[in-house]
C-alpha cells in the first residue's frame, strides 16, 4: 500500500507540475482539481464491495 501511494504521489507532483509549467491550469485550478479527486474517492468508497470492507487486518 505504501509503494502505491508513493507511486501515486510522485504521478500526482510532476502531473501537477506539468499542468502549471505548460499553462492548462493555475494553481488554484490544479488545487480545485485534487479537491475532485479526493470528493471523488470519498464518494466511491461507500460502493465497494462489503467484503473489502469488513475485512480486518489479523494480529
Amino acid at each position: 500500500m505504501m509503494s502505491v501511494r508513493n507511486g501515486a504521489l510522485a504521478l500526482a507532483d510532476m502531473l501537477g507540475a506539468w499542468l502549471i509549467e505548460h499553462q492548462w491550469m493555475s494553481f488554484s485550478g490544479v488545487v480545485g482539481l485534487n479537491a475532485g479527486v479526493v470528493a471523488a474517492a470519498l464518494l466511491a468508497v461507500p460502493g465497494l464491495p462489503a467484503a473489502l470492507l469488513d475485512r480486518r487486518d489479523e494480529r
